[in-house]
């Protein structure tokens, strides 16, 4: 159900003078592959307002600025460079819920930091919005963001430390990794999207670990079921002295038929060949498991 504040902004859009126009402008830049000389001559011919908000596709009640659209991607490389030289308003916030804010310097692309730390860019939200925004930022596997804004000094200390030291954050992460791997895996199911996507959550729980976060055995036998290698090898460089003694490697040919399907890109031969090597001493699963649990009851089990 939408909120007060939401149906109010969508009657404010839709009651504008220039509806239909802002409309048109809308599905012109979501086109699949932008055409920024369109997009440019739209707003020249029909003299759009270079700070107007458009809606967010999919999501009411909830606009954003042209300039922050256009951050978003540097295939809007020509129209952020338009929009800027005719005066838009780089800080703008989206319109919408405050819970449902993100800053620009969350989400933009990386080549425009420099730009906005030069123009002295401040972080508007509240301190306990900013911290959501960096919890939101690391179970999303992007560490690098929150290095980078640090770099910048974009973001300070105090509101990377009351993230960091939740214990939670680290079975949320993980979690939040497997569920873009069964995204993945069923659409486009390629091999260079999930070994990406777990290079970033690997650098991203190296970090936790890094900062006083620990893994229980329970978490350890999770992630060692969902044949997470990169990972299990991260956690065993940060923890040399402990044998992980009752760990059990199950063998991706007898676990639950639904589950490896579903997750294909990590159940293969080559990744238990690894976890094999990684666990030599450990409980060997042979047997067909009687595990029926999904992958999102054992993303809740993290």
């Amino acid at each position: 159900m939408l909120t007060k504040g939401e149906i109010q902004r969508d009657e404010h859009y839709v009651f504008q003078k220039n509806y239909l126009k802002l409309k048109a402008l809308s599905y012109l830049i979501h086109e699949k592959k932008p055409r920024c000389d369109a997009i440019i001559s739209f707003i020249k011919k029909y003299k759009i307002d270079v700070n107007s908000q458009l809606p967010v596709q999919n999501v009411h009640g909830m606009y954003y600025p042209l300039i922050y659209k256009c951050m978003l991607s540097m295939d809007y490389e020509k129209v952020v460079k338009f929009l800027l030289y005719n005066k838009a308003i780089l800080f703008q916030l989206p319109n919408a819920d405050q819970d449902k804010i993100t800053e620009l310097v969350f989400v933009c692309n990386r080549q425009y930091l420099v730009y906005l730390k030069n123009k002295n860019i401040k972080l508007q939200l509240p301190g306990n919005e900013i911290i959501r925004q960096v919890r939101e930022r690391i179970i999303q596997g992007d560490i690098k963001r929150i290095y980078d804004l640090q770099y910048l000094n974009i973001l300070e200390n105090n509101y990377v430390i009351p993230v960091i030291t939740n214990q939670e954050l680290f079975s949320n992460t993980i979690a939040c990794l497997l569920n873009k791997v069964a995204v993945i895996c069923n659409t486009t199911n390629e091999k260079s999207e999930i070994d990406a996507l777990l290079l970033c959550y690997t650098n991203t729980i190296k970090f936790l670990l890094n900062n006083g976060h620990n893994v229980n055995d329970a978490q350890m036998q999770n992630i060692v079921d969902m044949y997470l290698i990169s990972i299990i090898r991260c956690i065993k460089e940060k923890f040399p002295e402990r044998n992980w003694k009752n760990i059990t490697v199950h063998k991706h040919k007898n676990m639950n038929k639904f589950k490896t399907a579903y997750m294909r890109q990590l159940f293969n031969d080559y990744n238990e060949t690894k976890l094999l090597e990684m666990f030599p001493n450990n409980k060997i699963e042979d047997s067909e498991s009687t595990d029926s649990s999904d992958t999102h009851s054992k993303c809740s089990d993290l």
